[in-house]
C-alpha cells in the first residue's frame, strides 16, 4: 500500500474524529446547559412565587399598619429580588442570551429582575422604613395636621416618582416575547409597575400642594362641601339640596352645620355665571338653579359656578368646591362607624344611602324633614370623620376616596389654577376629559322630574370591539341601557310625594312615577357620534319618539335627547363612536353617578 495514501486517510480519519468529538462535546455541553437552565428556571419560579407572597404580605401589612410585618416581607422581598439577579446573572443564562430567538427572551427577563431589584431597594425598603410617615395617626396630632410630617411625606413620594417612572419606561420598551410565558409574566409586571408608577405620577404634585390647601403659615382656607342627592339624578352627581363649609388654618379642621341650600343661596334668581352654550345644551336651570349647577357634566365647572354665586351672595371668599353623594358617605361610614341623629334613626355603612335617597321618603315625613335629616347625616358624618382622621388605615380611606372620585361621588375644585391642575391629574376633578391619546366616551342624564325617583334608574353602556377605517380612525358600536327599576306594582299604591313625578306642569305623564331624563352624549377629543338609535323594552303605554339634537360642548360633537321612562320600562340606545387615529389607549367610559343597584338591593 502507498504510504503517502495510507496517511492521508489517516489524517482524514483524525479529523473525522475530531468533529465527531466536538459534535459528541457539543451536544452534551447543550445537554448540560439545558440541564442546569432547566433546574435554574424551577429554582426561579419557586423563587419568583416566594417574591410574590411577600409582596402581598407586604400591602396586606401597610394596609393594616402592622409595622412588623411590614419590615420583614420588605426584607423578604429585597432578599429574594437579589438572589434572582444573582441566578440571572450566571454563565448558562449570560450563555443562553445570546441564542437566537431566545436570547431576546432571556434578556427581557433580565432586565425585568433589574428592575424589581432597583424597586425593591428605591421604593419597597424606604417605603417599610418610613411607614410611618403614611399613617395618619402620625400626620394627625392634636385634631390637626402635622405640617412637618406631611412635607416628610411629599419628599419621600418626590423620591420614589423617578424611580417608578424609568422603571415604567424600561418595561416598555421591551421587544415583544418569543416564548408565551416569558411574555405572560413581562406583560403582568408592566402592567403592575405601570399602574403603581402612573399612580405615584398623579398623587404626587398634590401631595406637594397639600401645605398651601391645608392653610399653612397662618392662612385660612374655605371650602363648600355641597351634598347632593342621586335620587334626582344629575349629569356630575345629583340635585345639591345641603351644603357646608370647611374651613382649616395651619392643618387644623372645623366645619359648620349644614344647611338647605335656599337658607344660604338665591332662590332661583342670580346668574353663577353659566354660558350660553351651557344653558342650550343643559337647560336653564344650570344657571340659575342653585341645586342644578352639576346638571353640567364637568365639575370643574361646577365648582366655578358655585364660587361664582356663593362669592355673589354672601361675600364669603372661598378657596375651593367639593362635591360628594350619599353613596359616599356610606363609603366613609364604614370606615368610621354609624351616627345616631336626632331623628330616632341611625345610618351605618350598610344603609346610609338607601335611608338618605329613599327610605326616609316612607317613614311619612315631609320633603323638607327628609333635606334637614340628610343634612343632619352630612353634619355628623364628617364630624366623626375629622375626630377619628388619625385612627384611620390611611389605604382603606385613600381607596375610598379615589374610587368614589372615579365614579363622580367624591370631587374637588380649587380656584388656585395651578394647583387646579393637580387635582385634576390626581383624578379628584372629574372634568370633561381632552385628550387625543386616551379617548373618553361621556354618557350623562340629568333629571327634569323634580322627583326622588331616579333612585330606580340604572344606566349600563357596554362597548364594542372597534372597527378600523381606512383613514386611520376606529369605530366603536356602543348600547346604554337606561332602566326605571321600580316595580309596576308599586305605583297605584299610596306613594310619598317626594317619589311622584312633578313635570306633568311639563308634558303629560304615562303614570305618577315617570321619570324624564336629559341624556347627553359627548364624544371623545377630536371624535364623533353618530347613529344613534333609541329603542323602548317593557313598555305598557306607547311612548313618544326621542328626538336628537346635535351641538359642541368645550369642542367635543355632543348628541342631546329628552328620554321619558315609566316604572319597569327600558330604553336602549344605540350608537357609533369614532375616535381619531392618534388615539392610543381603548375607548374608556365616564357616566353619571347613578345609584349602584348594590344599595338599592335589587
Amino acid at each position: 500500500m502507498d504510504t503517502r495514501q495510507d496517511g492521508a486517510a489517516g489524517k482524514k480519519r483524525d479529523r473525522i474524529l475530531i468533529v465527531a468529538l466536538v459534535l459528541v462535546a457539543l451536544v452534551v455541553g447543550a445537554c448540560v446547559e439545558g440541564y442546569v437552565m432547566f433546574g435554574s428556571a424551577l429554582s426561579l419560579r419557586a423563587k419568583a412565587q416566594a417574591t410574590m407572597d411577600s409582596l402581598r404580605v407586604y400591602v396586606d401589612s401597610t394596609k393594616r399598619g402592622d409595622q412588623e410585618k411590614l419590615m420583614q416581607s420588605a426584607q423578604e422581598v429585597h432578599e429574594s429580588a437579589h438572589e434572582i439577579q444573582r441566578e440571572v446573572g450566571s454563565l448558562p443564562w449570560l450563555i443562553a442570551s445570546v441564542v437566537p430567538v431566545v436570547g431576546s427572551d432571556v434578556r427581557s427577563a433580565r432586565t425585568l429582575v433589574d428592575v424589581l431589584v432597583n424597586v425593591s431597594d428605591e421604593v419597597i425598603v424606604p417605603l417599610a422604613q418610613g411607614t410611618e410617615l403614611m399613617s395618619l395617626s402620625n400626620l394627625m396630632q392634636d385634631s390637626a395636621v402635622n405640617m412637618r410630617s406631611l412635607e416628610d411625606l411629599a419628599s419621600v413620594v418626590r423620591k420614589i416618582e423617578p424611580v417608578m417612572s424609568a422603571s415604567s419606561k424600561t418595561l416598555e420598551s421591551l421587544p415583544p416575547a418569543h416564548i408565551e410565558q416569558v411574555g405572560s409574566i413581562i406583560e403582568r409586571a408592566r402592567e403592575a409597575i405601570t399602574v403603581a408608577s402612573d399612580a405615584v405620577l398623579r398623587i404626587s404634585p398634590l401631595i406637594g400642594d397639600l401645605p398651601t390647601l391645608l392653610g399653612a403659615n397662618g392662612q385660612q382656607k374655605n371650602y363648600l362641601i355641597v351634598a347632593s342627592n342621586n335620587g334626582e339624578l344629575h349629569a356630575a352627581g345629583g340635585y345639591v339640596g345641603s351644603v357646608g363649609v370647611l374651613s382649616i388654618v395651619d392643618g387644623r379642621l372645623s366645619i359648620g352645620d349644614f344647611t338647605d341650600i335656599r337658607n344660604v343661596l338665591p332662590v332661583d334668581s342670580v346668574s353663577a355665571g353659566a354660558t350660553a352654550e351651557e344653558t342650550q345644551i343643559f337647560g336653564e336651570r344650570v344657571d340659575t338653579h342653585h341645586g342644578d349647577h352639576n346638571m353640567i357634566p364637568d365639575f370643574a365647572r361646577v365648582g366655578q359656578l358655585y364660587w361664582n354665586i356663593w362669592n355673589t351672595a354672601n361675600g364669603v371668599k372661598l378657596d375651593g368646591v367639593v362635591g360628594v353623594d350619599p353613596v359616599f358617605l356610606q363609603l366613609v361610614l364604614k370606615l368610621i362607624g354609624k351616627v345616631d341623629t336626632s331623628y330616632g334613626v341611625s345610618v351605618d355603612g350598610n344603609n346610609a344611602a338607601s335611608t338618605i335617597i329613599n327610605k326616609c321618603l316612607f317613614f311619612g315625613w315631609d320633603p323638607q324633614k327628609c333635606d334637614d335629616f340628610y343634612s343632619e347625616v352630612a353634619s355628623k358624618s364628617f364630624d366623626k370623620l375629622l375626630s377619628r382622621l388619625g385612627s384611620l388605615d390611611t389605604l382603606s380611606l385613600m381607596e375610598t376616596v379615589s374610587a368614589s372620585a372615579a365614579e363622580g361621588r367624591c370631587n374637588a375644585w380649587v380656584c388656585d389654577e395651578a394647583i387646579e391642575e393637580h387635582v385634576k391629574s390626581s383624578g379628584f376633578g372629574w372634568e370633561l376629559p381632552h385628550e387625543i391619546a386616551a379617548p373618553t366616551l361621556g354618557v350623562f342624564a340629568s333629571d327634569f322630574s323634580t322627583s326622588k325617583a331616579a333612585y330606580y334608574l340604572s344606566l349600563d353602556t357596554t362597548v364594542g370591539e372597534p372597527i378600523t377605517n381606512p383613514d386611520g380612525t376606529k369605530t366603536y358600536p356602543v348600547t346604554s341601557i337606561m332602566r326605571h327599576n321600580m316595580d309596576r306594582s308599586l305605583v297605584n299604591d299610596r306613594l310619598p310625594g317626594y317619589i311622584v313625578t312633578g313635570w306633568s306642569t311639563i308634558a303629560e305623564t304615562r303614570s305618577r312615577v315617570e321619570l324624564m331624563e336629559r341624556v347627553s352624549l359627548i364624544a371623545p377629543e377630536g371624535g364623533t357620534i353618530a347613529n344613534v338609535q333609541s329603542t323602548y323594552m317593557d313598555s305598557v303605554v306607547p311612548v313618544p319618539e326621542v328626538a336628537w339634537s346635535e351641538y359642541t360642548y368645550q369642542g367635543n360633537d355632543t348628541w342631546v335627547g329628552d328620554i321619558r321612562i315609566d316604572a319597569g320600562e327600558s330604553c336602549v340606545l344605540t350608537y357609533a363612536v369614532t375616535v381619531p387615529s392618534e388615539a392610543i389607549e381603548p375607548l374608556r367610559l365616564r357616566q353619571s353617578p347613578v345609584v349602584p343597584h348594590e344599595v338599592r338591593g335589587d
